[in-house]
């Protein structure tokens, strides 16, 4: 990890999200001594979501002055909150809280086309299931593999895509196409009518 603790491993890719996008209103999942003040740092608009109070209060206490609006939301599962929290944003980053519900949380933001970009740390855990996920037509599937844990980002930005893939050349790209083909091997690939 090159000296790098595996909590801050997708502060570089966050940050060239934000940026790219212009990112003004953010969604995190999850709050971190990372990811958080990052985000009070950029960010118009913060919302943090996280399921532990004492956490919430410990990553609050180290935030450093900041002119975001900060709304903080104490949940009992991801899931529930989601029917609440749900709104459009820039950039939704999932990082904490129940692994089982992870993946529910991007691809409802996805679905819904409530952000720009999904941003998921610790995208080769098999438990967050992020290979198992369903995207809707025209996003792509963007994992970086530059130092572990990885960060994937969900996007249907091509100009995004292709940044990332620039700058991280160990970029794993794919569609809804090659992830369904990866999930169900023996079922043979759909082909397109010409």
């Amino acid at each position: 990890m090159s000296g790098k603790s595996g909590y801050s491993t997708h502060l570089p890719i966050m940050q060239e999200v934000v940026e790219y996008l212009h990112a003004n209103d953010i969604i995190e999942y999850g709050v971190g001594y990372n990811s958080t003040p990052y985000l009070l740092g950029v960010a118009q608009r913060l919302t943090s979501i996280e399921l532990n109070r004492e956490w919430m209060d410990k990553v609050e206490a180290s935030a450093t002055p900041h002119h975001c609006q900060w709304e903080r939301v104490i949940c009992a599962d991801e899931r529930t909150t989601l029917a609440t929290t749900l709104r459009p944003c820039d950039v939704v980053f999932v990082d904490g809280g129940n692994h089982l519900h992870r993946k529910e949380v991007a691809q409802a933001y996805m679905i819904m086309q409530a952000a720009k970009a999904v941003i998921a740390h610790d995208a080769e855990r098999m438990e967050y299931t992020y290979d198992q996920m369903y995207l809707p037509i025209d996003w792509v599937y963007v994992r970086v593999e530059h130092e572990q844990p990885w960060t994937a980002v969900m996007t249907k930005d091509e100009g995004l895509v292709s940044l990332l893939m620039q700058k991280w050349p160990t970029t794993i790209c794919r569609t809804e196409r090659q992830l369904r083909n990866i999930r169900y091997p023996n079922i043979p690939a759909y082909e397109e009518k010409k």
